[in-house]
Order: structure tokens, then sequence, then C-alpha cells
């Protein structure tokens, strides 16, 4: 289980001045089940990226928590943290040289992640290489490989480690049309036969939708969150049933998505009638409830 409660982070300007720091994340509150697959949708800037460097613990939350199968991640020392990156979550940057030794072949890479990680497993990644095409490659250097080999070569190595948590920014990103879904496909699999929670970010409406949990974020905050029945045939058939969450903050806010604001052509005022078991919410438009 995942837990984020009241997560922001905010970045300090060049001159220390208040007005040139920057909000990348605010009052984020999040529960995430083990063995969920959950992608994270929005624009360059959004703050996806911030948030997947905090569940990595790559960097720290300026106010709130964060809790791993209820370890405060945000508060480990470095020993402990040294071991959380080794055993338990793995992590591919949408930045390749984040992930990679440029100046080494393939085959050198997978050597040091394998002293270096506990949960890799040699013949697993011999085993996914092949899977993922990608054995030719093994004795060239990485910088001499394509954006879409790089990251081939990245996530045979993330499939072939036995974690609890996979963080993956934009994996898709440099793959053709066919294999981006093949790819995604085999990610999923993979973490549902081992029970390892999915975590994902993408620009790409058709590789979010494989997710159990979309959430959209905008400008440091969930924009919407739609929880999807997964069925085992194409992505055209993958949605049996929607339905929208949307944050709670701490002093009782509700964000309601952009798209059901603008639909609804709601106002600075809403009404919320309190029935039985449930609220429901009224737009007021003109001075009359609709």
């Amino acid at each position: 289980m995942i837990e984020l409660t009241d997560l922001t982070k905010i970045y300090l300007g060049p001159n220390g001045r208040l007005e040139e720091n920057v909000q990348a994340l605010s009052n984020i509150t999040l529960k995430v089940r083990e063995g969920n697959v959950v992608a994270i949708t929005g624009e360059s800037g959004s703050g996806k990226t911030t948030l997947l460097n905090i569940l990595a613990s790559r960097t720290e939350p300026t106010t709130g928590s964060v809790l791993v199968n209820n370890i405060p991640i945000h508060m480990l020392p470095m020993q402990e943290l040294q071991e959380y990156w080794r055993s338990k979550v793995h992590y591919i940057h949408q930045n390749m040289r984040e992930n990679l030794q440029y100046d080494l072949t393939v085959n050198e890479n997978y050597e040091i992640f394998e002293i270096l990680s506990d949960s890799i497993d040699p013949d697993v990644l011999r085993e996914y290489t092949s899977d993922l095409g990608i054995e030719k490659l093994l004795d060239t250097k990485v910088l001499h490989l394509s954006g879409g080999e790089k990251q081939m070569v990245c996530l045979g190595i993330a499939m072939a480690k036995n974690i609890e948590l996979l963080i993956l920014d934009e994996p898709t990103s440099a793959l053709d049309e066919v294999n981006k879904h093949v790819v995604i496909k085999k990610i999923i699999q993979k973490c549902r036969e081992g029970n390892i929670t999915l975590i994902y970010t993408s620009h790409d409406p058709e590789i979010s939708q494989y997710a159990d949990v979309i959430i959209g974020i905008n400008h440091g905050r969930f924009d919407r969150i739609l929880k999807r029945q997964i069925s085992e045939s194409n992505v055209k058939d993958l949605v049996q049933g929607i339905y929208h969450e949307v944050p709670v903050d701490s002093k009782g806010a509700i964000h309601l998505p952009k798209f059901i604001i603008e639909k609804l052509e709601i106002g600075e005022m809403v009404e919320i009638r309190l029935e039985e078991d449930h609220l429901r919410i009224y737009p007021i438009k003109e001075g009359r409830n609709q």
C-alpha cells in the first residue's frame, strides 16, 4: 500500500525570493493498493515527474508524508534508503542518461545491475532480453542505440527484478505504434504475476488506458481520478465502467476536474445537497438551481 498525505513540493527560486519559488505539487493525497496499475497523465510541467521522484525517494517533499507499506520513505536514513532502492523499488527516468552508462555496452550495463541489486535474476534478465528482441544489442555501446532501443534495454532490467514497486516515467515515448502496446502489456503482465505495484506516466491516452486507475494532474494538483474495470481484451474494450473520484484536501475543499467544470458551466458557487449516504452537487446558473 502506498499512502501520500497532503504532499507538497516547492522548489526555491535562485535568489531565495518567495515570488521566484515554484510549487510543483500542492496537497496531493492518494492511496494505491498493492498490485495496482496506476497511470498519471498531464502536460509537461504539471508535476508528474516530481511526483515520481518523491515516490522513488529521489527527492523529498516539502511537506506531507509518503508511506510505502507503512514505511515513511521520505524519512529513511541513507543506509535504509539505499536498501530500498536496491531491493524494493525500480525507477526508470525519462532521461536515459539517468538509467544507463552510455560509454559501456548493454551487456556491461546489465552486469552492473546484477552486481548492485539483490533483486535481479540474471537468467530472467536474459529471458526478457530475448523476449524484447534486444539480444542482438548486448555488445553495442549504449551511446549508439536509438531512443527506443535504450527504453527496451531499461525495461528488460525492470522486468527482471523481483521488487515491490515499479515506477516508469514515459516508458513507451520512444517506441513505435506497434511496440508501445506490446511492451506496456508485457510490463503490466509481469507486474500482475508478481503482485508488483506499477505507477507510470504517459502523454499517450492509448497507453494510459491499460491502467486500473488513471490520474490526471494539472499545475501540481490532481485534476481527475478514473477507476476502471479491466477486461482481458484489446484496449478499445478495456473500459467496462468508469466513475470519477475527486480529491478532498485537508481543509475539506473538493477539487472538481476542469472538464466537469467546463461541461456543466460551473461558476464560483455550487449547491450541495446532503442525502442519507451521499452528496449531490448542482451547478448554480443565473441564481437558479439546474
